[in-house]
């Protein structure tokens, strides 16, 4: 049987509340909406050898799939580009990362 501690863990930064958590941040609990009923829209990007492919694309399609669902964007498409670089900087380079740029309510 695995247990949490046990399970394997990737690095991860998360940004919220205007700054950078590492690890696997408690920021939906089990009332928030987004729990319950789903509403969340998230996009997937990489980095890999130095390069984040159609970060750009990425960025503003996330903004248009929370409009598209009725939730407004509360940061630019050009904002997520700049904080998804600032957070790359944390990472050696060397591994592949997948970015997910997203929005609950």
């Amino acid at each position: 049987m695995m247990t949490l501690a046990a399970a394997a863990q990737s690095t991860t930064w998360t940004f919220v509340d205007g700054d950078w958590h590492e690890g696997n941040v408690a920021i939906l609990g089990p009332r928030s909406h987004a729990m319950w009923l789903g509403t969340s829209v998230f996009d997937g990007g990489r980095w890999f050898e130095g390069v984040a492919p159609d970060l750009d694309f990425h960025a503003a399609r996330v903004n248009s799939s929370a409009i598209a669902l009725g939730l407004k964007p509360n940061m630019s498409a050009d904002k997520i580009v700049g904080l998804t670089w600032d957070g790359l900087k944390k990472f050696d380079g060397k591994t592949a990362v997948y970015i997910r740029p997203m929005y609950w309510a």
